[in-house]
């Protein structure tokens, strides 16, 4: 009989505990002339005095007992609160290497006294020396006015703030290859030559909570090649030195 004492026992504990579980939790409410309703523990009732409630977080408030309407026992307001957490944001780690993709748009004034444009793409890839010292290579193409380039250059880059938004300068310094390009001025082209390519710029990396950060920046393109070609009116073989200017806006990723 020993077995059924223990089940008896069994289901007298689970009743218990169910009917403990199912009991409502209550709190002191306490209403007030003005509208307001305080809910918590009250502490202290004087009706000639003042009445005490202390609420959730442990404060105690203190109202006059001729200001309280109604003092009754509810159910007690239980408010769950979710907050999804935020991954905090990301600084580029020093002693890292970084990859870049961006590109760009440019414009001038060409030999015509006309107004020019171009356009490029360009990827880098270096290390993070220092946060005022990245050093990496990079290699471009762009078509800049009637020229097709494939810009190869040493890229540095320097970032101001430590945090992981950052303003930033930045140097491109290498030598543009020359693409083929089928004419230049309605003249037949020959021959083509690269030449020396410089590009400074001041821009802003945005903050970001991932690996990956916008980047936006406004520089200026320096470009040279050299062109032979056949001119249209004499006949005669030409030799040209063509220096670009070309103020330029650039954004990208870097990560």
């Amino acid at each position: 009989m020993n077995w059924i004492k223990s089940i008896l026992a069994l289901c007298l504990f689970l009743g218990l505990s169910v009917t403990s579980y199912s009991q409502k939790l209550t709190e002191d409410v306490v209403y007030l002339k003005n509208g307001s309703t305080i809910r918590g523990q009250v502490t202290e009732y004087k009706p000639e005095g003042n009445i005490k409630i202390e609420i959730a977080g442990g404060s105690v408030l203190v109202y006059p007992a001729t200001e309280v309407v109604e003092v009754k026992k509810e159910e007690a307001k239980i408010q769950a609160t979710f907050h999804k957490k935020q991954r905090p944001l990301k600084v580029p780690e020093i002693g890292k290497m970084y990859y870049n993709f961006m590109g760009k748009l440019m414009t001038g004034i060409n030999a015509f006294d006309g107004i020019s444009g171009g356009i490029g793409a360009y990827y880098a890839m270096g290390y993070r020396f220092h946060r005022l010292a990245s050093v990496g290579l990079g290699v471009g193409i762009e078509r800049n006015d009637a020229f097709n380039l494939m810009p190869v250059f040493v890229d540095f880059r320097t970032y101001l703030m430590e945090s992981s938004a950052s303003v930033y300068w930045s140097l491109g310094a290498g030598y543009s290859i020359a693409l083929p390009t089928s004419s230049w001025r309605f003249a037949e082209i020959q021959r083509q030559t690269g030449g020396l390519y410089l590009h400074p710029a001041v821009g802003f990396r945005f903050k970001s909570r991932e690996e990956t950060h916008l980047m936006m920046d406004f520089g200026y393109t320096i470009q040279s090649n050299n062109i032979t070609f056949v001119d249209q009116w004499s006949g005669n073989v030409n030799t040209q030195k063509n220096v670009l200017f070309r103020p330029s806006f650039r954004i990208g990723l870097v990560f």
